[in-house]
């Protein structure tokens, strides 16, 4: 969704606004999105290897980069899984669901036999610093072994330390984020495609969109064709839309409403922006805070996608 003026742009589904816990849960990062994780003993970054997690001096590379998915909220804590972006079939996971000094933190794909085992919580402690407490535990935290602060040193579950312990910084971390921005949602259908539809004045914008993003993945958003495919998404004109709103992506309804007298106003380049911009949104792409981006949560005039919006489709993409 964006405003045309005050330039603000919201996915408008507050039935899936994901509830949030104050005394347990990230309260000062945003879930779905891509993060670095840092032990605040040793400055070193969970990393995957193999099949393994242990911590390394950060690398920028995809094996040290998770992303953060809301779960469920359960007993008043909100749940999280890690995805890792160099294998993203895979989560992180307690092996054997053990809940012991020293079970091991890996990676695994789908658990459907103890999911809980890839479902993890936050406690937060000070200056965003969180320990990261299993499911399957209400006493174990991620601790680095023996506190080491050396590069290929395992992460593993051992009892939570009190914030006072002075090895607790070893059960420690602080997420830095990646910039890249996905949804829980999306509008692509089971075949990976998004289908559209559109009212004739935004036919010319909405085959810019979709030859943009389908320049980085080919043949993912396609023009309905009654009978012959089934439509995913409509793309209507609304006379106006709330406070100078220009488009609003629904993803229940799975619509992208935009607004006629916010149209009538905008240049060329300002039109495929804002189309490109909620195509990308049904696609299941979040608003990156970059004013030069398409995803930004303000109409602008660029069209073109950028390293942070083709790894966003990426991830999306793993996720359909």
């Amino acid at each position: 969704m964006r405003k045309a003026t005050i330039c603000v742009i919201l996915v408008f589904i507050l039935i899936f606004v994901s509830p949030t816990c104050f005394a347990y849960g990230p309260t000062e990062f945003e879930h779905d999105h891509l993060y670095y994780i840092q032990n605040q003993n040793s400055g070193k970054y969970l990393t995957v290897n193999g099949n393994n997690i242990e911590q390394r001096s950060l690398s920028y590379n995809q094996n040290q980069r998770f992303f953060v998915r809301f779960i469920k909220s359960s007993d008043g804590f909100d749940y999280y899984s890690f995805i890792p972006d160099c294998c993203k079939g895979y989560k992180i996971d307690v092996e054997n669901a053990w809940d012991i000094n020293g079970a091991n933190i890996g990676i695994y794909g789908d658990n459907t036999y103890v999911p809980s085992a890839q479902n993890f919580r936050f406690i937060l402690n000070s200056n965003l610093r969180y320990q990261i407490m299993p499911e399957v535990s209400s006493t174990r935290v991620f601790d680095v072994a023996n506190a080491s602060t050396l590069d290929g040193a395992n992460i593993a579950l051992f009892t939570r330390r009190s914030i006072n312990d002075s090895l607790v910084t070893a059960q420690q971390f602080k997420l830095y984020t990646v910039e890249l921005s996905v949804m829980s949602y999306n509008c692509v259908d089971s075949s990976k495609h998004l289908d559209y539809s559109c009212e004739s004045m935004f036919s010319d914008c909405a085959e810019f969109a979709k030859d943009t993003w389908n320049g980085y993945r080919a043949g993912v958003v396609r023009k309905y064709i009654p009978i012959i495919r089934p439509k995913d998404i409509s793309i209507i004109g609304k006379q106006t839309l709330p406070a100078g709103i220009a488009g609003i992506t629904y993803f229940v309804e799975k619509e992208i409403h935009i607004s006629i007298a916010v149209w009538d106003t905008l240049t060329g380049n300002q039109r495929n922006n804002l189309v490109i911009h909620e195509i990308g949104h049904a696609l299941g792409m979040g608003h990156i805070d970059d004013t030069s981006n398409v995803l930004y949560y303000a109409v602008n005039s660029t069209i073109s996608l950028e390293s942070s919006n083709r790894s966003s489709y990426d991830f999306a993409y793993s996720q359909y």
